[in-house]
């Protein structure tokens, strides 16, 4: 009697026999089962390459490793004829205006890092594959209001990265993978789901190479359903293991353990002018889409930036930086905008730019704010701070500081400027003005009465700027304060200070 078959979906355990190899069987997993949300970027390569620009003639992006052949295109190359998978001289033929640009995959691979770093703002558990974002999200359905409310929110927030984007919700990553590469437009809650949903997918949305696809082909499948009717034996034998586990994590038969890509230290994006712009007004659209991806990354790492440097390249490999700067670390998007504004407005470029990079070198974990129980109100204590920011962006750094305690005894040494709003000493404290003069003048008054003193002040011999002063407060015949010294080497009198 010949062994029994088994299909992908075993009912029941079937003996093997000493002469075939041990097929795995499919295991059970955990009671618990995880929720994943797919992301599948179709346009990914167009994408990368125009995103923040407004393309108005058809375009379309090829892989040159596969004969010069289609890889993406944009709605109006589509509407023309063009389509993916075409060879380039067929998309010439049939539109002989279309824009062609080369694909970059190293800068995709980046572009779906920065994505997962957005993503952290729904879950801790963001993975990466070829053009998708796969984000674990069963424990982030309550906070987003229920898995259609987190799917509105993520389709959302790539549309206004720039972003086209097919979303699926599967118990497993493959599931869920799959899903949203076909476009299917589906919430999968449960694993036992699986194999009715999965069944009606092309064989061509599994990702699997085309000389598999082939083989496939040969036996008449074309579904997941035909692959699904074949004996586990037979199949593990002619396609292999691996395919056999590809479809068995799918299905939620075998575990499919992800690494959770942790998120960036810093932030860094670029954007690669189509042509060279010289208006920095025309600069604003793609340097607003560079601050929404900035958004996007402070919120999901609650965190701050305090200094912003943009760099725009030219032709020649030079480059003209603009730095935009804080008086505290901040995530306020409306608060940063309007300082990139200001701060472009006085920028001149010694020649058109070819691109526009954006980087936050430090940025500092920042808390949000407290709110009232009832009344919905928002305390603005930092309005100083934007003048500040305002002044600074308009007149110069340099026109613009703040000052700071110093750690020295001596009076005139015991100050410094600052970047405002980053003074870190304590305060002086004591018998001492807040005003000084800029230099000491030789004590002309006569006739003062000594408050206070002396206070003995004797140090600075190790940088040349030795003082050795007995210092008084007293008060002169019109009534006022003032701040004197004598020199202990020479006996002399001076004034140095006012009090108000």
């Amino acid at each position: 009697m010949k062994p029994a078959q088994q299909s992908l979906f075993p009912a029941l355990p079937v003996r093997q026999t000493a002469l075939r190899p041990r097929v795995p069987r499919p295991v059970r997993l955990p009671r618990f089962e995880p929720l994943w949300l797919a992301v599948h970027l179709p346009a990914l390569a167009l994408e990368t390459l125009t995103r923040g620009q407004e393309i108005a003639s058809p375009c379309a992006v090829i892989d040159a490793a596969h004969v010069a052949r289609i890889h993406a295109v944009n709605a109006r190359a589509e509407a023309a004829g063009v389509l993916p998978g075409m060879t380039l001289a067929a998309a010439w033929s049939r539109f002989p205006a279309l824009d062609v640009y080369e694909r970059d995959a190293e800068r995709e691979q980046r572009t779906l890092r920065r994505l997962a770093a957005w993503a952290g703002r729904f879950t801790p558990t963001v993975c990466i594959e070829e053009q998708a974002l796969l984000l674990e999200v069963r424990g982030s359905l309550s906070l987003f209001q229920g898995a259609a409310a987190l799917r509105d929110a993520v389709q959302a927030g790539i549309h206004r990265l720039g972003f086209d984007a097919r979303i699926a919700l599967a118990p497993t990553p493959r599931a869920a993978s799959w899903l949203a590469n076909a476009g299917r437009d589906v919430h999968v809650d449960r694993i036992e789901a699986l194999p009715g949903v999965l069944g009606e997918l092309p064989l061509s949305m599994t990702g699997f190479d085309a000389e598999l696809l082939d083989k496939f082909h040969g036996i008449g499948a074309r579904r997941l359903r035909d692959l699904m009717r074949l004996p586990r034996d037979g199949f593990a034998r002619r396609y292999g293991f691996k395919v056999l586990r590809e479809l068995d994590q799918a299905l939620g038969r075998a575990p499919d353990v992800r690494r959770p890509l942790p998120p960036p230290k810093t932030f860094f994006s670029r954007i690669d002018l189509l042509y060279e712009i010289s208006d920095t007004d025309r600069l604003r659209q793609p340097m607003q889409q560079l601050l929404r991806e900035l958004d996007d990354y402070l919120r999901a790492t609650q965190q701050g930036v305090s200094r912003l440097h943009w760099r725009f390249l030219h032709r020649d490999g030079s480059h003209t930086e603009m730095l935009s700067g804080f008086a505290q670390a901040t995530r306020d998007a409306a608060r940063i905008r309007d300082l990139v504004e200001q701060k472009l407005e006085t920028l001149a470029l010694p020649a058109p730019a070819l691109e526009v990079h954006l980087q936050a070198r430090d940025p500092v974990p920042l808390a949000g704010r407290d709110r009232t129980l009832f009344v919905e109100q928002r305390v603005e204590d930092d309005d100083w701070l934007q003048l500040v920011e305002r002044l600074r962006a308009r007149l110069g750094a340099e026109a613009v500081t703040g000052i700071d305690a110093h750690a020295d005894h001596r009076p005139e040494r015991a100050w410094k400027f600052t970047t405002p709003g980053f003074a870190q000493a304590k305060t002086v404290t004591g018998h001492r003005p807040h005003w000084l003069l800029a230099k000491p003048q030789p004590l002309k008054t006569r006739g003062l009465e000594m408050l206070q003193g002396p206070e003995r002040i004797e140090t600075g011999w190790w940088d040349g700027g030795d003082v050795k002063r007995d210092y008084h407060v007293a008060r002169d015949a019109q009534g006022r304060r003032l701040w004197v010294f004598r020199d202990v080497n020479t006996g002399r009198w001076w004034l140095h200070g006012i009090f108000g």
